[in-house]
């Protein structure tokens, strides 16, 4: 699944444009937290960020969004989910009616990012989509405390070789 556990609050990347659930996201807003969350990056990735400058994991072209290796035209092209709060899915009532974070609809470029790292071991998709994610929550309210990735059942792991909610959380 693409659902990560974070306290009181469940976090869905991206989900399909019939069962979303979810807010209105400011792209500039987005845009301009990633630029500020790279001046409190260790003065050892910054180096590295001058030897190889980030690129935009969806059109390869300079990333111009600080630390994360995106461009603000891709940023604003991402299939942003634009509807309110409409319903809550009836599982959720299991978890006692926590907040629901759904930034980005299931839709290209984001479903092909979420197959290239879940069956090809793209990482490069998880940290943007992640950067992406921390930064809708952040605008949203306080951080969570912990992010819990859900594990995969051991044979899956060993046959992927690694979690990808876990690539997303971190």
């Amino acid at each position: 699944g693409r659902m990560v556990e974070a306290a009181s609050v469940t976090v869905n990347l991206a989900a399909t444009t019939e069962s979303t659930i979810g807010s209105q996201v400011d792209v500039a807003a987005v845009a301009h937290w990633l630029r500020s969350s790279s001046r409190m990056i260790p003065p050892w990735r910054q180096f590295s960020m001058r030897v190889m400058p980030p690129r935009c994991v969806f059109c390869g072209q300079s990333g111009d969004l600080g630390w994360v290796d995106l461009c603000l035209d891709c940023l604003e092209a991402l299939p942003w989910n634009d509807r309110k709060n409409e319903s809550m899915h009836p599982d959720m009532e299991v978890f006692g009616s926590p907040s629901v974070l759904v930034p980005l609809r299931y839709a290209p470029p984001v479903d092909t990012a979420l197959r290239d790292l879940k069956f090809h071991g793209e990482l490069a998709p998880a940290r943007v989509l992640g950067a992406v994610l921390a930064a809708v929550a952040a605008l949203s309210g306080p951080l969570p405390d912990l992010l819990v990735p859900v594990p995969l059942h051991i044979e899956r792991l060993h046959d992927r070789g690694f979690n990808q909610a876990a690539h997303l959380a971190r």
